[in-house]
């Protein structure tokens, strides 16, 4: 592709409204313009290009990297950022340092830009963990003619890395990261380059903000902000202050039984450009469901930024108080519909969805479940879906009512236990 060909590619992508049914097309224009340069394509098979695991999280592989350039929004917006950063810091001829960490092999938020502005008073240090990386950002320099604009190619770390004494930089830019902060190294990336940055320079993006909420049908209650990952953040952990990224939730008192536990991302590129719910992969939201949290109003959730080679934000989550005993109710145990087996098929669930197994646990268990659905006429599908979606026995019980009518006939639930009782015995004998 021509620089002709180019500029109005990028003039668009900047200029248009964040829409992605408008950007899709010439976001896609640019990749493949950017594969067809550089030599990676995002097609590629994935099995032949691999990421890097460094002791602070995964730098995904080239082919992986270009994938991500893909999205429509996720790309624009961090365009439209970069671009925002640039005019706002560029005065008169003042040369304005920009160092770009975890370039991809497309460098996509930043080179079709400068390859539009090759005018712009601005040196750039292009960095990333991959050779193959930095050899294709090196052809798309070559080919667009912006090499007086580069002042350095580095084959690194950005974890570790350190330029030289005496250089700082006006824009730090790295969009190394998955929803949730989780995998990829973002957080200690800008931890050790925020050292590196003027004292009025500028991260993008510049605010990822992680939030905890408490969801139900068509609502959330925010239960907080658990962790925002901004410059003073950043100066914080280069500081090795780690507050920022342990700490505790309190359900509040609006908790309800059945109430997901639903974490989000928003990010602030910069200023104005921003990246909502659902706008990328990198604002998906992720919900963990009621019986995996055991949540309760005025519960706390410590948390804390787990690294093992994986980055991810680690909760504790209470324990389920029912069981404590770590043995099952015995198969004569009744509830409130005086039918047997029922407590001890709903408490085994409990253990399940723990993914633990009771000491007590029986070979005949699943054989009781069978014999009970046979007896209540409910398809194994429709007992499974109760029992695991009920938030405790009372409520597994009013499902099971709603199904079987018979429950409420005392003459009924005897026979059915007496059959239960007799099966379970020829089982055993």
């Amino acid at each position: 592709m021509t620089l002709k060909q180019l500029q109005p590619l990028v003039a668009t992508i900047i200029a248009a409204p964040v829409d992605a049914g408008v950007v899709k097309q010439p976001i896609h224009a640019l990749v493949n313009a950017l594969e067809q340069e550089s030599g990676v394509s995002s097609q590629a098979d994935m099995n032949t290009s691999h990421g890097t695991y460094t002791e602070h999280g995964v730098a995904i592989s080239p082919v992986q990297a270009a994938r991500c350039s893909l999205e429509p929004l996720r790309t624009q917006v961090f365009m439209q950022g970069v671009a925002a950063a640039i005019n706002d810091k560029v005065h008169g001829d003042k040369v304005v340092h920009i160092l770009y960490a975890g370039t991809g092999p497309f460098a996509t938020l930043l080179l079709p830009y400068l390859a539009c502005h090759p005018e712009l008073p601005v040196r750039v240090t292009l960095l990333d963990i991959h050779q193959e990386n930095i050899e294709a950002v090196k052809k798309l320099v070559a080919r667009w003619h912006i090499g007086h604009l580069i002042s350095e190619y580095v084959v690194a770390d950005a974890t570790c890395w350190q330029p030289d004494a005496q250089s700082r930089f006006d824009i730090v830019i790295s969009e190394t990261m998955t929803a949730l902060l989780r995998r990829e190294p973002q957080v200690w990336i800008f931890k050790s380059l925020v050292r590196y940055l003027q004292a009025q320079g500028v991260l993008i993006p510049q605010v990822v903000s992680l939030r905890a909420w408490l969801e139900r049908a068509k609502e959330r209650v925010l239960i907080d902000e658990y962790f925002r990952l901004d410059k003073a953040a950043a100066q914080r952990l280069a500081r090795d202050d780690i507050t920022d990224i342990r700490g505790e939730l309190v359900i509040p008192a609006q908790h309800q039984s059945d109430d997901h536990f639903t974490l989000t991302t928003d990010i602030q590129v910069y200023n104005h450009c921003v990246l909502s719910e659902g706008q990328s992969s990198l604002t998906v939201p992720f919900s963990v469901p009621p019986h995996a949290t055991c949540l309760f109003a005025g519960a706390h959730v410590p948390f804390h930024y787990a690294n093992p080679r994986q980055a991810d934000f680690i909760f504790d989550f209470p324990h389920d108080k029912r069981l404590a005993a770590h043995t099952l109710p015995s198969i004569n145990d009744c509830a409130d519909l005086g039918l047997i087996y029922i407590k001890r098929a709903f408490a085994q669930c409990l253990w399940a969805k723990q993914n633990q197994q009771p000491r007590s646990l029986s070979p005949c268990d699943w054989q009781g479940e069978l014999f009970l659905t046979q007896a209540l006429g409910i398809p194994l599908d429709i007992w499974f879906a109760h029992l695991f979606n009920a938030p405790d026995l009372a409520s597994f019980e009013s499902r099971l009512l709603q199904c079987c009518p018979a429950l409420l006939c005392p003459q009924q639930v005897m026979e059915m236990n007496r059959q239960l009782l007799a099966k379970l015995h020829r089982q055993n004998e």
